[in-house]
């Protein structure tokens, strides 16, 4: 089964996709085989059942998906399993708000290194993931805009705000770099996902905020909150956050549980 995994891995690498959406589909596909040993309707119903119990709907979904489309690529298609029901919750949470934001940054200003600052700067003003921030290069900032690879080898256009592109250009003028990757760790190099992940709940804790509230894609929830709130234009927003369905990017209608419970204590006075 090894060597079906290894051309299967091949496959997803011609489809030139991204080293974190090929280990996402490959994870399911491995611990299914750390399971069980063969492929077959039993243990693929069984598989089911263990990602019910150890995952919640919207995490065992996507391995669902990934792992039906590794059936597909073997021709063991009449086994794929059907994706479980989420249910939708009618508000947000764990969502860092406005307030919030200006005091994290305002906090990470006054810090010797300002690289945190412009990180959480860069997610809240562009909406990009995690996996697109470091991305960013010392050209993208200089032209205004980011150029990222989507599904199906579609390119999405991040643009940098001009008012952000203007201090990111300072920042690094000062810091004497022409070249190479913006956002860097204490030895030079392209600073990964998870130092920023781990970095950002550091920063957090020092800043007194709930280290769960500051995750790099609250950032993107936060840019999506405001662009609605200023413009109102949900088909460019999709566009903007990469989303294939407007139905993805209508959970940024949603308010928080707690700026309904604001909102009806302003208005319900009967």
């Amino acid at each position: 089964m090894q060597h079906i995994v290894g051309k299967y891995k091949a496959r997803l690498s011609q489809e030139q996709l991204s080293a974190n959406t090929i280990k996402a589909y490959l994870l399911p596909v491995y611990t299914f085989l750390n399971i069980y040993k063969k492929v077959n309707a039993e243990n693929v119903l069984s598989f089911q059942k263990f990602l019910e119990e150890n995952y919640r709907p919207k995490s065992a979904n996507l391995r669902i998906i990934a792992f039906n489309r590794f059936l597909n690529f073997i021709g063991k298609s009449e086994y794929r399993m059907k994706l479980l029901k989420c249910k939708q919750a009618s508000y947000l949470d764990n969502i860092i708000t406005f307030e919030q934001y200006r005091a994290f940054k305002s906090f990470l200003s006054k810090e010797n290194e300002k690289k945190w600052f412009f990180i959480v700067s860069t997610l809240a003003m562009t909406g990009v993931r995690i996996s697109e921030l470091v991305q960013f290069g010392y050209s993208d900032v200089c032209r205004g805009y980011l150029d990222v690879k989507a599904k199906g080898n579609k390119i999405r256009r991040v643009f940098i705000p001009r008012t952000l592109q203007k201090a990111l250009k300072e920042w690094l003028d000062y810091r004497g770099q022409t070249s190479g990757s913006v956002f860097r760790n204490n030895r030079g190099q392209s600073i990964t996902i998870r130092g920023i992940t781990k970095g950002l709940e550091k920063e957090a804790l020092k800043c007194g905020l709930d280290k769960h509230l500051v995750h790099p894609h609250a950032f993107r929830h936060l840019f999506a909150k405001k662009f609605l709130e200023k413009n109102g234009d949900i088909a460019m927003l999709a566009d903007l956050l990469g989303h294939e369905s407007l139905d993805t990017t209508k959970i940024y209608l949603r308010k928080t549980s707690q700026e309904q419970k604001d909102l009806i204590d302003k208005i319900v006075e009967w």
